[in-house]
């Protein structure tokens, strides 16, 4: 049985700053899927702004509760304020999944909002549907290090996102290189301005080894689940 990997860039993806106008929505399709993983990576200056989740019947919106894929708590809503986080919501049984703004972004950064699908259940990313973790989720940050992630038997997900100017060159495995590689993600124009490439795994075979990366002055942020 082969990976199973998720696009090169997230299915779902929009930038918000400022400008973003009050109840602006990311809204997915959710057939055949029962988790919605949301990714957010704040870069900037971040002082006020609220998102919420939100499922469609065919005829009405209903909020929906995320947990907290680095704590384990349960909310209805998010404060952009508080930076990057990763949350993932039962979608189950919804035709659409959303998340919208509800309260409006003020500072002068931006919030990069991601969704992908998974057939995963909530609670099989949260121990016993306890809140109690059961990886060892690693915390937000642009990184630099040849290994992004170590070799991890818990594992249940994970993404990597190029924020710098250069090629990242990543290897499922130990010793990546620019010629050892399984695979290369794109730059972006500027550092963390969302363009960069993207890959990773939320269903199917996890891979759960070493996780190695090679460029140069590479710049990335990397998500355990």
């Amino acid at each position: 049985m082969g990976y199973k990997f998720q696009d090169s860039t997230a299915k779902y993806t929009a930038t918000w700053t400022s400008s973003t106008a009050l109840n602006s929505a990311l809204p997915v399709y959710g057939w055949g899927y029962s988790t919605a993983i949301i990714t957010i990576q704040a870069t900037g200056t971040i002082s006020a702004g609220v998102i919420n989740f939100q499922g469609y019947d065919g005829q009405n919106w209903y909020n929906l509760t995320a947990t907290d894929l680095y704590a384990g708590a349960k909310t209805q809503t998010y404060s952009l304020a508080s930076g990057s986080a990763a949350l993932a919501c039962d979608m189950t049984g919804f035709s659409q999944f959303q998340v919208q703004l509800t309260t409006a972004i003020t500072g002068s950064g931006s919030v990069q909002i991601n969704i992908n699908e998974s057939g995963a259940a909530v609670s099989s990313l949260v121990a016993g549907g306890s809140g109690t973790y059961v990886s060892t989720a690693n915390t937000p940050a642009i990184i630099s290090t040849a290994t992004a992630l170590n070799a991890n038997s818990n594992r249940k997900g994970w993404q990597i996102q190029n924020v710098g100017t250069n090629p990242l060159f990543v290897l499922l495995g130990s010793g990546a290189s620019t010629t050892v590689f399984h695979a290369v993600l794109k730059g972006g124009s500027a550092n963390s301005d969302g363009l960069g490439g993207s890959m990773g795994q939320s269903e199917g075979v996890i891979y759960t080894g070493e996780i190695t990366t090679a460029g140069t002055s590479p710049l990335y942020v990397v998500m355990e689940l």
